[in-house]
Parts: structure tokens; C-alpha cells; sequence
């Protein structure tokens, strides 16, 4: 854990916080790879640019959902021991943030790009990639902030660290859930843009959701009251997402026959114009002969 970096730079001094740094950086490593491919897709410059009003929407989503989630749990935890529920703002949890930057996603792209509705999952294919990228950086940064961390464990077991969990006071030999995390989804990125040519975000909703599953029995942070019984509130999401990914590897082209009959075509709407201004002339020159 190293939460924040000294500089010193001739008369400037400042510590730079290093979570809010890798956050930085993975959105940054997010913005080219997606871009990236939208060109490598010949998609227009046109489109593109809705796509980022789209990913950007997205986006602030995830922010909203991921704090407004987590900081759900942990009211209820609060409520639990008080007995009165006050809500409390809390943290952030990607389980919630991502489930509501995929709503987000979905509703604003079939609005914002009606003339390509049935490409909405060709395009969420390209995306994914750069997310796992971005959320393996994220992870780095939890790492150094201190949060997210893996259960307390014997010194020197195999895999583990010597951690602040509370710091600077308190170390503990801890699994570092973080970097275990942080490795997988940059291993999963790379089976997805190298193997996987179809169906990519039914894959990442399948593949990310049930390692998150199991890797929530290693965590050892505070993971707020779950109203699941047994299950986590990221495990409980984690089932919502997984399932998710099934329907959508099972009833894809179903879905995408269906979205092709939304399509707005212009064309059609002008010709429609033109007759309905043809229908109302035509009355009109009815109602001058008699």
C-alpha cells in the first residue's frame, strides 16, 4: 500500500494520490484501445462520436451506481445494528457501477443511435476490451489506496503480503485480492481481443462475473450487510450480470432480428413525409374542384 507519491519539483510540492493516478491511467489506456478498434471496425467518425456521447453517459453512470450501491449495503449494515435506516455515503463497488453503466449503455445507444440499433452488441463487443484494461489498472490502484483487500493469512503464506490494513498502524499478512484480480483481467483481455471473435461482451459478462463470484470468498475488507443470506452483495450482482451473459450468449441474434426492425431509416421517414404532404394536397385539390 502506498496511497500517495511525494513530488517535489523546484518550488512546487504536492502528494499525488496514486489510486485516483491508476484510475487515471486506465481510463486513459481505455480511450485508446477503444478508439483504436473503432477505426479498426471502419466505423465512421460520425458514429464514433456518438458513441463516446454514449460511453461518456455511461460512465458518469458507473460512478453514480458503483457509489450509490455500495454506500446501499452499508446503510443497511448500519441499520442492522441501529435499527433505524439513515443513509450513509459510503465507497464505490464495481459490481453496482457496472451493471448500471450496461443499463445505461443499452438505453442511450438505442435512442442515441436508432439508424444502428441492431449493432448495439458489436459495438459493446469492442468496448468490453478496453474495460477490462481500464478495471485491471483500477485494481493496481486499490492496491495502493488500501481498499479491496484479501483475507488475513498465515506470515509468509504462499501468495499473501505484509499490508497496512490499517495504515500506517496496523500490517497483517493479507491475500491481495487486488493484484489477483488486477492479473486476471489483463489475462482476459487478451483472451478476449485474441480469441474470442464472437459474442465478446456475452463472454466478459460470463467469464469476469463468475471469477468475481468466487474471488469475494478470498476478500477480507468490509463488504457491507448483504440482504442475500449468504451471498455478498457483489456475489448477489455478480449471479444478476452472469445470467445476463447467458441470455445474451443463448438469444443474441434473436435480440439483434429484433432491434434490426427498430432501426430509424431516414429514408423511409422522408418518403413517409412526402406522401402524407401528397394525401393532404390531393384533399386539398378535392375540396377547391367541388
Amino acid at each position: 500500500m502506498y496511497p500517495e507519491f511525494h513530488i517535489k519539483l523546484f518550488s512546487l510540492e504536492f502528494d499525488l494520490p496514486l489510486f485516483g493516478t491508476m484510475m487515471a491511467i486506465g481510463v486513459l489506456f481505455f480511450a485508446i484501445i477503444t478508439l483504436r478498434l473503432f477505426h479498426k471496425h471502419k466505423i465512421d467518425e460520425t458514429t464514433i462520436d456518438k458513441l463516446i456521447i454514449i460511453i461518456a453517459i455511461a460512465g458518469a453512470m458507473f460512478a453514480i451506481g458503483a457509489h450509490c450501491f455500495d454506500s446501499l449495503w452499508h446503510s443497511i449494515e448500519e441499520a442492522k445494528e441501529s435499527g433505524t435506516f439513515v443513509w450513509r455515503w459510503s465507497g464505490i463497488t464495481y459490481s453496482g457501477g457496472l451493471l448500471t453503466a450496461i443499463a445505461t449503455y443499452l438505453v442511450a445507444y438505442y435512442f442515441i443511435l436508432r439508424s444502428e440499433r441492431h449493432l448495439l452488441f458489436e459495438r459493446l463487443d469492442i468496448v468490453v476490451v478496453g474495460l477490462c484494461v481500464a478495471h485491471a489498472f483500477g485494481r493496481i490502484g486499490c492496491f495502493l489506496g488500501g481498499c479491496c483487500y484479501g483475507k488475513v493469512v498465515e506470515p509468509h503464506t504462499f501468495l499473501s503480503v505484509y499490508y497496512p490494513i490499517v495504515y500506517p498502524t496496523t500490517y497483517k499478512w493479507v491475500l491481495p485480492t487486488q493484484l489477483y484480480e488486477s492479473c486476471f483481467l489483463f489475462i482476459f483481455a487478451a483472451v478476449l481481443f485474441f480469441f474470442v471473435k464472437k459474442n465478446r461482451s456475452a463472454w466478459y459478462l460470463i467469464g469476469y462475473n463468475v471469477f468475481r463470484f468466487f474471488l469475494e470468498y478470498l476478500r477480507g475488507d468490509d463488504r457491507g450487510f448483504s440482504p442475500f443470506g449468504f451471498l455478498s452483495p457483489s456475489q448477489f450482482l455478480s449471479i444478476i450480470m452472469l445470467l445476463m451473459g447467458i441470455a445474451l450468449l443463448i438469444w443474441r441474434k434473436k435480440i439483434e432480428n429484433w432491434l434490426t426492425k427498430k432501426d430509424f431509416n431516414p429514408l423511409l421517414a422522408t418518403d413517409a413525409n412526402i406522401d402524407v404532404a401528397t394525401d393532404e394536397s390531393n384533399k386539398e385539390d378535392g375540396s377547391i374542384n367541388e
